[in-house]
């Protein structure tokens, strides 16, 4: 993995992070009962697959910030994003269109960030801290698979799922 990583590292932590993001939508879908691969597909693909922590880790890099003002700019950016492209995401794989995507963000959104600063906080300080660069990603995609459980549970959920 290690050589793979220095060969190709977007394209590797790509396809890390597709196979890790799609067992956890798959495990969040059986608790569901709603199991489609078309949607564990799709939204590791679009959400969970993408290399954007790559690119936003060496952002933070580049600027030459800390650890706690990274972990900061990490949850007051980049997070927030990142749950609303889950809720995008999700809002569209539930019925190909965004039609219920303000509603489910009004109703889901902030409780989903709050709940998210008590996994992300921690996780983002040690990695910053003590996770050496090339390794970030990979700590924040095993933090993610459980978090993304949570997140697919509540943007994906059975109650908001149109029949297929």
């Amino acid at each position: 993995y290690g050589q793979m990583l220095a060969r190709a590292p977007a394209l590797t932590k790509y396809c890390t992070t597709f196979w890790i993001c799609a067992v956890s939508v798959y495990i969040s879908q059986r608790i569901s009962d709603t199991v489609s691969l078309k949607r564990i597909v799709s939204y590791s693909a679009v959400v969970g697959a993408p290399p954007y922590s790559h690119y936003w880790f060496l952002l933070l890099e580049r600027m030459r910030v800390g650890s706690t003002t990274s972990m900061v700019l990490d949850q007051v950016l980049w997070r927030p994003i990142t749950i609303a492209w889950s809720f995008v995401v999700g809002a569209y794989l539930n019925d190909g269109s965004l039609k219920n995507l303000g509603t489910n963000l009004r109703e889901d959104f902030l409780k989903s960030f709050r709940n998210g600063l008590l996994i992300w906080v921690p996780a983002s300080l040690i990695n910053f801290r003590y996770v050496p660069s090339q390794w970030r990603v990979l700590f924040i995609d095993l933090v993610h698979f459980f978090w993304d459980i949570y997140l697919c549970t509540v943007t994906m959920s059975k109650k908001k799922l149109s029949a297929e």
